[in-house]
């Protein structure tokens, strides 16, 4: 992390977005509070005011008569001293919650990352700590990755069998979410992917969900 600008770590938290409609998906997760939610997806995105850069995550969540729900929140990303390294704060149900995350390594190709985050909401009086596994395509990186993963896990004192892999088997919602563009034009999307196309076209359109 040595050579590692503020920018740079900002594009390796991006990832693939823009060729792909989410930056990573959870493949795997050290905190089981935190980690076990089915499907989930990371978008990390610019806006065009200087210094403007957000995290919106969308995953699922089984409610009480066994449906999985999409649920995502948004956070404002801002970078700390140390190049890698970030404050991410959101406001859920009323409480304030501040994260601190780092970059611990992304590989060259952008196949597979690691970032740890450690976190408290103040007025709940709750505090946690974790890291997550993240890939493209969700799935859990075959053998030849996996030597130098191993190494990656333990510089956060991680073993390879701690961490709790993600359900992404049932990625697909009949919820879907429409963007009405400039002339009219409707793009359909799953919710997952609305940040990234909200990034692309601004904030000039109207958002409609509903159940198909």
């Amino acid at each position: 992390m040595e050579d590692l600008c503020h920018e740079a770590a900002e594009d390796l938290f991006v990832g693939l977005l823009g060729g792909l409609d989410w930056s990573w998906r959870v493949v795997a997760g050290q905190n089981p509070a935190y980690d076990h939610f089915p499907c989930q997806y990371q978008l990390f995105y610019r806006r065009k005011a200087r210094a403007s850069f957000w995290y919106e995550p969308g995953f699922q969540v089984s409610t009480l008569d066994g449906k999985l729900i999409w649920r995502r929140r948004r956070y404002q990303v801002k970078r700390r001293n140390i190049p890698g390294t970030f404050n991410l704060s959101v406001l859920d149900n009323g409480v304030v919650t501040n994260d601190f995350w780092t970059v611990v390594d992304v590989s060259d190709d952008l196949s597979w990352g690691l970032f740890h985050y450690r976190g408290a909401a103040k007025v709940a009086g709750q505090s946690y700590i974790g890291a997550v596994l993240v890939r493209p395509n969700g799935e859990y990186p075959d053998e030849i990755e996996k030597e130098k993963l191993i190494s990656t896990l333990e510089k956060c004192g991680i073993k390879e069998w701690e961490p709790y892999i993600v359900d992404n088997r049932s990625f697909m919602s009949n919820r879907l979410t429409a963007l009405v563009v400039g002339g009219g034009h409707a793009v359909v999307v799953f919710p997952y992917a609305r940040a990234s196309l909200s990034s692309r076209f601004g904030l000039d359109h109207q958002i409609a969900e509903f159940w198909p």
